[in-house]
């Protein structure tokens, strides 16, 4: 394997390592190489952004996969589907897939290196229709998701060694133009999209490019990176998952003999992370309060606690620690006007003063469950409670206007007079709506219970 990916990296093509498993004029070419045995590796030449220069893209060597002798025949039509799929990115495109530099050394030791090209946006086009013979919807589908859904990771040592030795390691992907671009992207900015477009990874590979950069320039601080989200799941997902990132750049400085101990010691750590889970399974309570051993405090963070991949109401409970051991608080902390949102709700006597109780709000599953059947029958005859508690969360409670009132949410009138375009869910319901959102604050009060829009932060009234 070594051999081959050494032939074509170096651009040594041959008659064993550039067979065509495809022969449609104009379109992209699929090759096979010949590898140990019966194992072929499947490739074509593809355009990706150099990330050496920016505003060029260079001829790169994507891989398909590795398969037996037999499995690639067997896949012949399959292969035209890909080739296909490929060539419909454009005549530019397939164009320059298909174009060589003239190779060093003409012969048996010819070299051939990849030429470069000024960025483009190809023109799609659909020239190559599915015809009867290869419309199977599976094989189509199976293409689709190799194409346009996997991640392709540029190969390197680390890659083959991450192999050789089994390590849990994941590696930068090659991104696209545009994701490049918000990488990049020196200050502040939304990036808005679908689930499942990338905003997520590209967020980590732009902490890690922050992470880097500061290991590199030893006279800079270490950037105090957060990761902030609803979910506990997802920020220890994405963590794990920066981490892998991390690591695996570290790993690919190491000689051999280090990398085997970095295994051994990876190999350690895994069991010992899914250890613990299985604890978690058994005995869930074990889990609260051991997730990031943190400190107590926010400003008792140190530069090892980051970059900190944290939930927002985490976040939140370290926050109002420092506050309320401010001295600001003053000596009585349930008249103290420094304190926000729900704060006074969950003081707690204890023996160095008072204590914050952990905040639990009232979650959509809550309110379905707990809440709905305990509200006012005639005014919530007719409608869906998702939509009630988004309304009171995301407008009652949660829009603009709601900063400028001292309880945090808006009034009856206003609410009742908000413009149709602002708000149009239950624009002929109002007073029903806000009939029902006072039975739900009178019945969360008597509760003791708080919502998420109840922790909030106090902005300056407007005049």
């Amino acid at each position: 394997m070594n051999n081959t990916f050494r032939e074509l990296s170096n651009g040594h093509f041959s008659r064993d390592n550039q067979k065509p498993l495809t022969d449609l004029t104009g379109a992209v070419p699929i090759f096979e190489a010949k590898m140990t045995g019966d194992t072929r590796l499947v490739y074509h030449i593809d355009i990706i952004p150099d990330l050496s220069t920016l505003g060029t893209e260079t001829q790169a060597i994507r891989i398909l996969g590795i398969h037996s002798h037999a499995e690639i025949h067997s896949l012949r039509s399959f292969w035209t589907i890909v080739s296909k799929q490929l060539s419909n990115n454009g005549r530019e495109y397939v164009q320059r897939c298909i174009e060589r530099i003239e190779p060093f050394h003409p012969g048996d030791n010819s070299i051939t290196t990849p030429k470069q090209y000024h960025s483009s946006e190809f023109q799609q086009d659909s020239r190559f229709q599915l015809s009867e013979e290869d419309t199977c919807e599976q094989d189509f589908q199976n293409a689709h998701s190799m194409l346009r859904l996997d991640k392709f990771t540029p190969v390197s040592k680390i890659l083959l060694h991450s192999v050789y030795l089994h390590l849990e390691l994941d590696h930068v992907f090659q991104i696209e133009s545009k994701e490049r671009e918000i990488i990049e992207h020196d200050s502040a900015c939304y990036v808005l999209g679908r689930s499942g477009t990338g905003k997520t990874t590209t967020m980590v590979f732009k902490m890690l490019a922050v992470e880097w950069s500061s290991q590199s320039n030893k006279h800079t601080p270490k950037p105090r990176q957060l990761f902030v989200t609803q979910s506990q799941t997802l920020a220890e997902k994405v963590k794990e998952y920066f981490l892998k990132l991390f690591r695996s750049k570290e790993a690919a400085t190491m000689s051999p003999s280090e990398l085997k101990k970095f295994a051994a010691f990876e190999h350690a750590r895994i069991r010992k992370r899914k250890d613990e889970e299985n604890m978690a399974l058994v005995h869930p309570e074990d889990l609260e309060g051991r997730k990031n051993h943190l400190p107590e405090r926010f400003s008792l963070l140190r530069d090892e606690h980051f970059p900190l991949f944290i939930t927002y109401n985490d976040l939140c409970t370290l926050l109002e620690a420092d506050l309320l051991s401010s001295p600001d608080i003053g000596s009585n902390p349930t008249e103290s006007p420094a304190l926000f949102g729900d704060m006074r709700a969950r003081l707690l006597p204890s023996a160095d003063g008072m204590q914050l109780r952990r905040f639990r709000p009232v979650s959509l599953d809550d309110f379905v469950g707990s809440y709905w059947r305990h509200l006012p029958q005639d005014l919530t005859r007719g409608l869906k409670p998702a939509l009630v508690f988004a309304e009171f969360m995301g407008v009652i409670k949660g829009s603009e206007k709601s900063l400028d009132f001292s309880e945090g949410f808006i009034d009856r009138q206003t609410y009742i007079e908000s413009t149709p375009g602002s708000q149009m869910t239950f624009y002929d319901r109002r007073e029903q709506i806000y009939s029902l959102f006072e039975a739900y604050t009178k019945l969360k009060r008597q509760n003791g219970d708080q919502d998420i829009a109840d922790r909030f932060v106090k902005g300056p009234t407007k005049s």
